[in-house]
C-alpha cells in the first residue's frame, strides 16, 4: 500500500531526498522504443532544460541527476518553509519563472514586470503561489507536466507520460547522502549508456565536469547544488569536486567487481554502497524511504510512527 506524501517528506526540517519518476508502465518514452524502433533520446535534453527553467522558482536545489531511457533520478535538497521568507514581490517573480505560460507575452520584460507587480499586490494570490512554490510535490508535477504535454504533442497523443506517483526517500547523513549521489551519477555507466563519467550526458556529475574544463578551479572547489532554488539557504557538501569525481569512480569500480565475483544482488548492493540502500529496503521494502545509518532509521521511523519490518543487515552507514 501506497505510503501518503506527508509520511515521508519532512512538512518543517529541510532535508536531502532521493527522488526517482518512471514513464507509464515502464515504456522507453526517452529513449529507443523496443516497440517501434522509434528513438526519442532527446526526451532527456527536455528534462535536463526543464529542471534548469523551472528549479529557480521552488525551495529546492538540485543536487545531481540522471535522465535515463525510462525513468530520471533527483538528488534535491528541499527546505519546506523556505517560502514563507519570500516577499511579495519575490513569490510573484518566482511563480513566472515556473508559470511563463501565464503571461501574455513570456519575453516582454514589461509584460513580466506588471504581470509581476499585479500578482504581489493580491494577499490571497500570493498565499496561493506561495504554497505552490513550497511544495516538494508541486515541484514535481510542474516539472513532469511540463515534458508530458511536449511529448504528446510531439507524437500527436493524449494520455499519460509519467507513472501517477513518484518516489522519494529521505537521505540522513552526509555519507547517505555522497553514496546516493554517487549511485544516480553512475546510471549511465550501469546501463552501458556510457563508459565513464564524463562520456555521460545527462547526469549532475558529468555537467559540472563539462564546466570544470573551462575552469579548473572548479574541482578544488566544495560541492554546492547543480541547480540552485535556495541559494545561499543550502548547507555545502564538505567534498571538493575532484574528490567527489574519485568517488564515483571507486564505487563504479566496486559494481564491477561485485558483479564479476557472481555475489547475490544483496551483497552487490552492501558491498558497493556501504549497505546504506540496502538498511533501507530492508526498513520499507524494495525502495528505502529513508536512507542512512541504522539508529538514524529508526529514529526517521519513530517520529512517523513506522515500525521496522525485517532486519538489519550487519554494519550500517554514519
Amino acid at each position: 500500500m501506497a505510503i501518503a506524501r506527508k509520511y515521508l517528506v519532512d512538512a518543517e526540517v529541510a532535508m536531502y531526498y532521493h527522488i526517482t519518476s518512471r514513464c507509464v508502465q515502464g515504456a522507453w518514452l526517452m529513449g529507443t522504443d523496443p516497440r517501434d524502433g522509434r528513438n526519442y533520446d532527446h526526451r532527456k535534453d527536455w528534462v535536463v532544460e526543464q529542471l534548469e527553467r523551472i528549479t529557480p522558482a521552488f525551495s529546492v536545489n538540485v543536487q545531481t541527476y540522471a535522465v535515463m531511457s525510462n525513468h530520471f533520478h533527483l538528488v534535491v535538497y528541499y527546505d519546506p518553509l523556505a517560502a514563507l521568507s519570500w516577499d511579495n514581490e519575490e513569490v510573484a517573480r518566482r511563480w513566472f519563472i515556473a508559470h511563463p505560460a501565464q503571461l501574455a507575452d513570456p519575453e516582454d520584460d514589461a509584460c513580466r514586470a506588471e504581470a509581476i507587480e499585479l500578482l504581489a499586490s493580491d494577499p490571497e494570490r500570493v498565499a496561493h503561489c506561495r504554497g505552490q512554490l513550497g511544495s516538494l510535490s508541486e515541484f514535481m508535477k510542474t516539472l513532469k507536466q511540463g515534458i508530458a504535454l511536449r511529448a504528446n504533442r510531439e507524437s500527436d497523443i493524449d494520455g499519460h507520460f509519467w507513472a501517477q506517483r513518484f518516489y522519494s526517500g529521505a537521505i540522513l547523513s552526509e555519507k547517505a547522502l555522497l553514496t546516493t549521489m554517487a549511485y544516480v551519477d553512475l546510471n549511465p555507466i550501469r546501463a552501458k549508456i556510457a563508459h565513464h563519467i564524463e562520456a555521460c550526458e545527462h547526469t549532475g556529475l558529468a555537467a559540472r565536469l563539462r564546466h570544470a574544463e573551462l575552469d579548473g578551479a572548479q574541482l578544488e572547489q566544495y560541492l554546492s547544488a547543480s541547480l540552485e532554488g535556495l541559494g545561499q539557504e543550502a548547507p555545502v557538501i564538505a567534498y571538493t569536486l575532484k574528490r567527489y569525481r574519485k568517488f564515483v569512480e571507486e564505487l563504479g569500480q566496486l559494481e564491477i567487481v561485485a558483479k564479476q565475483l557472481l555475489l547475490p544482488k544483496r551483497h552487490q548492493e552492501a558491498m558497493t554502497r556501504e549497505e546504506s540502500w540496502q538498511i533501507g529496503k530492508q526498513v520499507l521494502g524494495s525502495k528505502p524511504r529513508a536512507i542512512g545509518g541504522k539508529s538514524q532509521i529508526l529514529d526517521w521511523l519513530k517520529a512517523r510512527g513506522f515500525s521496522p519490518r525485517e532486519q538489519y543487515l550487519p554494519g550500517h552507514l554514519s
